[in-house]
């Protein structure tokens, strides 16, 4: 009997000490991901397990003890696998070696036959797919200590024989018992672990998904007032989640909007109305704004009492300003499908042979002449030419694939059939999964556009003309100098009685005539020449009042408000009197109905400090001339677009846009600056800033040509390349009793006047030969003899002899074709003016 109770014992601690080994923290006796160390501290723990129990055996005679290993063995075997049984078999194995006697090695068989059954039972249920039975643990108990009797036969007969009669029914019917017991315990708080397990997991994977969803949830107690929140929610509120203070009260200071979020759950406990509420809240940790939303619902017990509110917040700021930033987008898009009302913007089906328009911007309406309302479902086709329609199919299989559909230049067709040239092009439209749902045609009406370019062609052709008249004009001015100087020559031989003088003067009339059409041909191109001079502003104003007020109309009001003592200014009279007409006009359309314009003079002087603060400025002395308006005034985009050339803000067929940039460009010609203050029905005001002149004495009028001829003998050195022209310039100038040094070309001239010396009182050259410019050449020769004078003539247009140089300075210049009382004029002019100075 003592010998049972020891047994019953030595199974009680092996019960005990598998439990603690079981509910340690953090083994899972059948996981088979366990960590190779894990697994070997099972084992090591189970081998102390085992040795606690053979430390308190039950002695059946000398070297020869019993005890509950085997049972702690097999069930280790079973339940905690390979790596931990060896480890617990070779430590139970040693220690009994350890301890000795007769049945030493018969114990270490019995050790390793305990461990190794219950390796064969856990892998046979594997594969089987067995669960843990109390009919498989009692056979795997019977099978582990038959074995160990079979073991008891290795001990000495006589011992073996006292050994199984005294221990095999015991054995058999207690040991199997234990194992079924240790089983069941060790299935069952192995589930436990499972479930434990599971929930920590299902835990995880809660918090995890509220956490990366940003959802949170809360409850409300309406009969104890607790209130509990989730770690998200309380860290969507900027609290830490492991701090107990999670209350109402703090809540609410979060919620700007706190009066409305209370009065819905108010109204959620009272009238059973939804809470669905969006609104803004402030961090408690960064006091960072955010936007959430938040869902309750009320609980009640079975009386229909309320218990609790139950609700759910999620974190939807991200969200929130994605979809800010899409209706943003949107509504950009739209603004400018709106606002667009030069470009047509057509949406339309893409499914079937035949779209039909699904969305039909405002600039489309307008372009095309339909309402949206008359085309929204219609076919795309009544818009397009029939030879085009024969070409969708292919456009819109092009779209299917993600390509541009159509792009180019193609005629269309408005509501009243009128076609019209257009710039079209459709696109695909793609939703979310990357398919085309629809196609986007956009188009430009260019009807204004060839206007446009076949006015610069028409420009283009009468600059052509221009051109064409210039390089005209300097061979027939040199033949008509030929003509008009040979018969002026021979008329004055001849004396007026002559037979054939009468015919004479009829060619040198008919001469002079051409001269006068060559004239009006380049006054028509737009080449005749144009020179600066010295202006007062003041005079060429007063000059223009009755035109300027007849132009503007009498309906609005002109004020002339002049400066006493104007400073002078250098510039070309026409282009004065360009910009006074420009502005004039602008200002004139710029006033509906009656109104008034002010032009002032003011002399300006600027210095460094005011140029600095007004960019585009220099210092100095300017006369700033100045047009005010009471019109419609401008905003500041048509502000900043004003001297762009096309630009105009005139009804179609009013204005070119070349008006104000003609007046830009005059004024930085000549080295001026323009400034413009206007505000929207407030009219308009201009200051113009030209450079003051040194001079403060005007020139005198040009005299009139003389009528008769002055005569002279100074030498004059002629530098023609036309032949004709210089013997007939030649026989002019010794007629007029000069001294002539005729040469055909620059290199000549040098050669000449290296010959003569200081003799050369005049150089009288063209501007325009092949080897050198008449300048170049006057130059080589002043540098050589400063007192040399020059004279330049030249036949060519105004715009070529400024190339060279000529018209930019007061230099003397006559211009083929002259007559011989012009040439002898300004010979005598440009010889006698030291002797008129003196």
């Amino acid at each position: 009997m003592s010998s049972i109770l020891i047994e019953m014992l030595n199974n009680a601690a092996l019960l005990i000490m598998l439990s603690l080994l079981y509910d340690m923290p953090g083994i899972r006796a059948r996981d088979p991901e366990t960590a190779f160390s894990r697994q070997v501290f099972i084992g090591f723990l189970t081998g102390l397990a085992g040795i606690a129990v053979m430390l308190n055996p039950m002695h059946f005679g000398e070297g020869i003890v019993f005890d509950t290993r085997s049972v702690l063995l097999s069930i280790s075997g079973l339940f905690f696998g390979t790596v931990p049984v060896i480890f617990a078999v070779i430590m139970t194995a040693a220690f009994r070696l350890f301890m000795g006697g007769a049945g030493a090695w018969t114990g270490v068989a019995v050790i390793a036959t305990s461990g190794g059954i219950g390796l064969v039972w856990r892998y046979l249920g594997r594969d089987r797919k067995e669960r843990i039975t109390t009919g498989g643990l009692y056979l795997m108990g019977l099978a582990v200590h038959g074995a160990m009797l079979l073991w008891m036969l290795s001990l000495p007969f006589q011992t073996a024989k006292k050994v199984l009669s005294a221990i095999s029914l015991p054995v058999l019917l207690i040991f199997p018992t234990a194992t079924v017991m240790l089983g069941w315990i060790m299935k069952n708080r192995g589930s436990r672990q499972r479930s434990e397990e599971d929930l920590r997991q299902s835990r995880t994977r809660y918090e995890k998904a509220q956490k990366m969803g940003k959802v949170g949830n809360w409850e409300y107690n309406i009969q104890t007032t607790e209130f509990w929140g989730s770690d998200e929610a309380k860290r969507i509120y900027g609290f830490d989640p492991d701090q107990d203070g999670f209350t109402t009260e703090e809540v609410e200071t979060c919620i700007p909007e706190r009066e409305r979020v209370h009065q819905a759950l108010v109204d959620l406990l009272e009238k059973g109305k939804d809470y669905h509420l969006e609104f803004d809240i402030i961090t408690k940790d960064a006091r960072k704004r955010k936007t959430i939303v938040s869902i309750a619902e009320l609980e009640k017990d079975k009386e229909g009492k309320p218990l609790k509110i139950s609700g759910v917040i999620q974190d939807i700021t991200i969200s929130k300003k994605a979809a800010e930033a899409l209706q943003k987008s949107e509504e950009r898009l739209r603004a400018i499908f709106q606002a667009a009302r030069n470009v047509s913007f057509i949406i339309t089906d893409i499914d079937g042979p035949e779209p039909h328009i699904l969305e039909f911007s405002p600039g489309a309406e307008k372009i095309f002449g339909y309402e949206k309302a008359e085309v929204i479902g219609k076919p795309v086709s009544m818009l397009h030419l029939k030879s085009d329609v024969v070409k969708f199919p292919e456009a819109q299989k092009r779209m299917r694939e993600g390509k541009t559909g159509f792009s180019g230049e193609t005629t269309l067709v408005r509501k009243s059939g009128e076609q019209f040239p257009a710039l079209f092009s459709t696109y695909p439209l793609f939703d979310s999964h990357g398919e085309v749902y629809a196609a986007l045609g956009v188009s430009l009406d260019i009807s204004e556009k060839q206007k446009l370019e076949a006015q610069l062609l028409q420009a283009r052709k009468m600059e052509s003309i221009g051109r064409l008249a210039g390089g005209v004009a300097h061979d027939f001015n040199n033949m008509l100098s030929i003509i008009l100087g040979n018969t002026e020559m021979i008329l004055e031989d001849m004396g007026p009685d002559h037979p054939l003088a009468v015919n004479l003067r009829e060619v040198h009339h008919a001469a002079q005539r051409s001269a006068n059409l060559t004239k009006q041909l380049l006054g028509f191109a737009r080449k005749q020449t144009v020179a600066p001079r010295v202006l007062d502003l003041n005079d060429t104003v007063g000059a223009m009042l009755n035109m300027l007020k007849r132009l503007i109309g009498e309906d609005i009001e002109l004020v002339w408000r002049p400066m006493d003592k104007l400073w002078p200014v250098f510039m070309d009279p026409s282009q004065a009197d360009q910009i006074l007409v420009n502005l004039c006009v602008n200002a004139r359309d710029a006033i509906q109905g009656t109104g008034r314009v002010t032009i002032e003079t003011a002399n300006i002087r600027f210095d460094e400090a005011w140029c600095r603060e007004n960019p585009g400025f220099s210092p100095g002395a300017f006369v700033m001339i100045a047009l005010s308006d009471t019109g419609c005034g401008m905003d500041q985009t048509t502000l900043d677009h004003l001297f762009e050339p096309f630009f105009t803000t005139k009804a179609m067929g009013r204005g070119t846009g070349l008006g104000l940039a003609n007046v830009y460009g005059i004024v930085k010609q000549n080295k001026g600056f323009i400034k413009v203050h206007s505000e929207l029905d407030q009219g308009t005001n201009f200051r113009i800033y030209l450079p003051c002149h040194s001079q403060t004495d005007f020139p005198a009028e040009r005299p009139a040509p003389v009528q008769e001829t002055d005569r002279g003998g100074e030498m004059i050195l002629l530098v023609e390349d036309e032949e004709a022209l210089l013997t007939m310039t030649t026989r002019i100038l010794e007629h007029l009793g000069y001294a002539v040094l005729a040469a055909a070309g620059p290199k000549e001239a040098i050669r000449i006047a290296q010959g003569h010396g200081h003799d050369i009182r005049l150089l009288i050259t063209d501007v325009i030969m092949p080897e050198m410019s008449g300048r170049d050449l006057a130059d080589h020769l002043s540098a050589l003899y400063p007192d040399l004078k020059c004279l330049f003539m030249s036949g060519y247009t105004a715009d070529v002899v400024s190339d060279h140089g000529i018209l930019d300075k007061e230099i003397e210049f006559i211009h083929k074709p002259f007559s011989k009382q012009e040439l002898s004029a300004k010979i005598r002019k440009i010889l006698d003016g030291d002797k008129n100075a003196k």
